[in-house]
């Protein structure tokens, strides 16, 4: 019934996707506040209250998960005047942006939204909301699956909209990457372009697993992402996070000590190949010479700009994670500058060559680098690469995609903890060796994907020499046919 809805006023009424889902969010905001009453009302009925003090008791904000809605704002009530429907919704949430710091950002957003969408199509666009409102009044909102319906909202309206730069990172790489990187109780992990926030959330469901606690941040430049990761953490229950709408790679939004602040954990997935950030527009961001001290990357790809500043924002023995182009491991000129710097610090841990078909609006494949700043012994003046590339199951769901399965992720948990060469899998590299290689990175330069074949010199010889001799005969009974012949003919 839901994605029944969203084709027609998506798809049908050309209704903007966030709309939909920002009204989806709000009714069941209000149909949790509802059954939230309705049980404070009746134990209050039952302590003896009267039905009017039951009622005004069971309105105060501590008996609903710290959400204030007033009742005026309520869905029922801004439902009573269709005519005003617009106006009244509008004002709702104004009020309750206003009662509610923590979700300021959605309220102001999603009214913004409307009034835009209703400025730009006049009369029809205040009886599109209308209808829509109408329609929703129907669904029992606390029954919806939000976490998948967001999901499917993201791949189907907003990854097709390419030029927004938004990049979803399937959740089997970020259960990949945290089960690598091992957050533990009290870990700050920071995501510096979170777009629909799925690390952070990702991330929460694996604190919540483990029974540890950890602290979450994140950032967004582009309002799209940024709102629809506000509901997205929200909806999925996310409660300890900080999301700021910034530009991390100019000016990060979290400070600390009168400079930007450092996190035992970073994970990304920004958008590749990133165009417009050379050296004359990351001079002009915040702290550049402390986040760019490695060089700066060309214009045309953002790719190491990015990888530095999640390396700036590392704490000096926590661990960094990227999802970036596997290009940037062997890009000449400045990148392999940046590349061969960040080698020889001996910073990174691992390189994971990921397989094909694994992103919704990516065909490269990509890659995850794996950053220590707390190298154990064993491991320093070496990489260890893995070629993942072949591992992998079929999208139980979108047939042109791949999927990592838990028993693909378990393989490449285990190599890495192993940090030992696994044929045809994995090298221990050292440096040396990359070195003498450009520093180039790629795994599918270090590892063979086919056997060897063993050639046996004296046999190949032996049959090369039977080959000359049975040539040698033919030629010979050919030259006395073709004499016979003559022979016959004179």
């Amino acid at each position: 019934m839901i994605q029944e809805l969203l084709k027609k006023w998506i798809e049908i009424e050309k209704i903007d996707y966030k709309i939909v889902l920002g009204l989806l969010m709000f009714k069941k905001i209000n149909d949790t506040w509802r059954l939230e009453f309705e049980k404070a009302y009746n134990e209050f009925i039952k302590l003896g209250l009267s039905e009017e003090e039951a009622k005004r008791e069971a309105q105060k904000k501590e008996w609903h998960n710290d959400i204030d809605i007033p009742e005026d704002c309520l869905w029922e009530n801004i439902r009573k005047e269709t005519e005003r429907l617009p106006e009244k919704l509008s004002a709702a949430m104004k009020e309750l942006a206003r009662r509610n710091p923590d979700l300021k950002d959605i309220f102001e957003g999603l009214d913004s939204i409307i009034s835009s969408f209703i400025s730009s199509e006049r009369i029809e666009g205040s009886r599109k909301i209308r209808y829509l409102f109408e329609e929703i009044s129907g669904i029992d909102a606390t029954k919806i699956d939000f976490p998948k319906l967001i999901d499917y909202i993201i791949v189907e309206y907003s990854l097709r909209k390419a030029k927004q730069g938004g990049i979803y990172t399937p959740k089997e790489i970020i259960t990949l990457i945290l089960n690598i990187l091992e957050p533990k109780s009290g870990d700050s992990i920071y995501d510096p372009s979170s777009s629909y926030g799925e690390f952070l959330i990702v991330a929460d469901k694996y604190a919540k697993n483990a029974n540890i606690n950890i602290h979450l941040y994140g950032e967004e430049f582009k309002d799209e992402q940024y709102f629809i990761s506000k509901i997205n953490l929200m909806l999925n229950g996310v409660i300890d996070f900080k999301l700021e709408k910034s530009n991390s790679l100019l000016n990060p939004a979290f400070k600390e000590n009168g400079t930007f602040k450092k996190f035992d954990i970073v994970v990304s997935n920004p958008q590749w190949n990133m165009r417009g950030y050379g050296e004359e527009t990351l001079r002009k961001g915040e702290f550049w010479r402390e986040r760019f001290k490695y060089g700066f990357p060309p214009r045309q790809s953002a790719d190491w700009a990015w990888i530095q500043h999640l390396l700036a924002s590392t704490k000096d023995d926590g661990k960094a994670a990227i999802v970036i182009d596997n290009n940037c491991l062997s890009r000449m000129k400045r990148e392999k500058a940046i590349r061969a710097r960040i080698v020889e610090e001996d910073l990174i841990e691992a390189v994971i060559l990921l397989p094909e078909k694994l992103f919704y609006n990516a065909n490269a494949q990509g890659i995850i680098m794996i950053f220590n700043k707390n190298k154990p012994p064993e491991r320093k003046g070496k990489i260890l690469l893995i070629d993942a590339s072949y591992e992998y199951e079929k999208h139980p769901v979108v047939k042109k995609l791949n999927i990592l399965s838990p028993s693909n992720i378990k393989k490449i948990v285990e190599v890495y903890r192993n940090f030992k060469d696994l044929h045809k899998f994995a090298r221990v590299v050292e440096f040396i060796e990359i070195r003498n290689n450009d520093f180039n990175l790629s795994p599918s330069s270090y590892i063979t994907q086919f056997e060897e074949e063993q050639i046996d010199i004296d046999k190949e010889f032996k049959e090369l020499k039977k080959i000359i001799e049975e040539n040698k005969k033919l030629e010979n009974e050919i030259e006395e046919y073709v004499s016979n012949v003559l022979e016959v003919i004179k």
